[in-house]
């Protein structure tokens, strides 16, 4: 499980709100490298080796691309440990609890942090965490300020 909120912000900050030259060539909205396959960017990083951002048929590749790293690879790993311990305590888990745990997922480190936290309170983020999908029930999201109680 991966915070609607934390996912939100992140594909924001990754994608430039969706219309990065990756977000729109590559349905790549997370900004994950590959070695082999993917698009340039424009200026490579010195040092870095001949790296990519991975390409997905749809934007759903993408997402789960998305989920599948921060479930599986080291540097997440007190992503897991955290969710694991909210879960096991009964604590509800939000991206505004676990993104402090994401600090190796850009090399801004802290600045990556303070600006996801950004978009996750400038967009009222939070509430989506309660959001869920379900076969058959249809879900409204009502935007804030719409007179919805």
């Amino acid at each position: 499980m991966v915070p609607p909120s934390l996912a939100a912000a992140q594909m924001a900050e990754e994608s430039g709100w969706g219309t990065s030259r990756f977000a729109d060539l590559g349905n790549a909205f997370f900004g994950q490298w590959s070695w082999s396959k993917g698009i340039r960017p424009l200026a490579q990083r010195s040092g870095k080796g001949d790296y990519r951002i991975a390409v997905f048929d749809k934007p759903v590749g993408s997402v789960a691309a998305y989920v599948r790293n921060l479930n599986t690879s080291a540097a997440y790993a007190d992503f897991r440990r955290e969710r694991e311990r909210l879960r096991k305590s009964g604590s509800k888990i939000t991206g505004a609890d676990l993104v402090h745990t994401l600090i190796n997922y850009s090399e801004r480190r802290e600045a990556y942090i303070r600006s996801l936290k950004a978009i996750m309170r400038v967009n009222l983020l939070a509430g989506v965490d309660d959001a869920y999908l379900a076969d058959g029930k249809h879900v409204v999201l009502v935007p804030v300020g719409d007179g919805a109680e």
